[in-house]
């Protein structure tokens, strides 16, 4: 009987210093695939939209918490002034859109883009 509780202890043991290791090992990974962005302060575009201010660059939406940028789906109906680079015209239905990182931008006049699709 003294055996087969030495051995229980012996696999829990193992079983729990595995699990430890597993879990570092996913946090070094998990570390390591976080991006950051780095960009110049004139790159940066600003938007309001239904009360809420939007970072643009990158050709990517992002929103301001604290002292970090968060990444944001463009909200539906805000307009640009300026075309994102990247991006390509295309037709779809008849109806001829720009499209850039999934992002469908509908051409207003005097280069107005307004954001119809995400």
């Amino acid at each position: 009987m003294k055996k087969l509780i030495l051995s229980l202890l012996v696999v829990n043991v193992f079983i729990f210093s595995n699990t430890i290791n597993a879990q570092k090992t996913s946090d070094k990974t998990k570390s390591a695939t976080t991006k950051t962005i780095h960009t110049d302060k004139e790159e940066i575009k600003l938007v309001e939209h239904n009360g809420v201010t939007y970072y643009i660059f990158n050709s990517t939406w992002h929103t301001k918490m604290k002292n970090r940028y968060v990444l944001r789906n463009a909200p539906k109906g805000a307009k640009i002034d300026f075309k994102p680079e990247g991006g390509e015209f295309i037709t779809m239905g008849g109806k001829k859109y720009y499209k850039c990182k999934g992002i469908f931008y509908k051409q207003q006049k005097d280069s107005i883009f307004e954001v119809v699709r995400i």
